[in-house]
């Protein structure tokens, strides 16, 4: 798949508040994937608490398939102490059980490994700016 978007990407949160995540968008022929990483300085919404809302957005402002998006929520090693992270790097799939006239409907979210998120963009995931390297 192609890396066709590599960057910060600010959406309204609940109640206006100003929110921010990296987002990264693979395209292939008919289908798309899209990472969006929760980083550890988004001053409003999570990404996950914004699942439907968010993944629509971003789907329509690219021009992506709604019917057919791959949305998949990221989050880095965060919580340190000590120098170890207590909570490790996580990836999930998000599923949406309706597509409606509004957008996406109804998250479910199913847990992923990195190598499983590798293979749904036949590439290696490289590191990002929100990591520090």
């Amino acid at each position: 798949m192609q890396l066709t978007y590599d960057g910060l990407y600010h959406y309204w949160g609940y109640r206006g508040c100003p929110s921010r995540c990296w987002l990264r968008i693979y395209k292939a022929p008919g289908r798309a994937v899209v990472i969006a990483t929760e980083l550890t300085d988004n001053p409003g919404t999570s990404i996950t608490i914004m699942a439907e809302v968010l993944a629509t957005h971003v789907a329509r402002e690219f021009g992506l398939p709604l019917d057919d998006l791959v949305w998949i929520e990221h989050y880095p090693e965060r919580c340190f102490l000590g120098g170890r992270p207590r909570l490790p790097a996580s990836f999930d799939h998000v599923t949406f059980a309706a597509l409606t006239a509004q957008g996406l409907q109804r998250p479910e979210w199913r847990r992923l490994s990195q190598a499983q998120v590798e293979a749904l963009i036949a590439q290696a995931l490289t590191p990002g700016v929100w990591e520090g390297r």
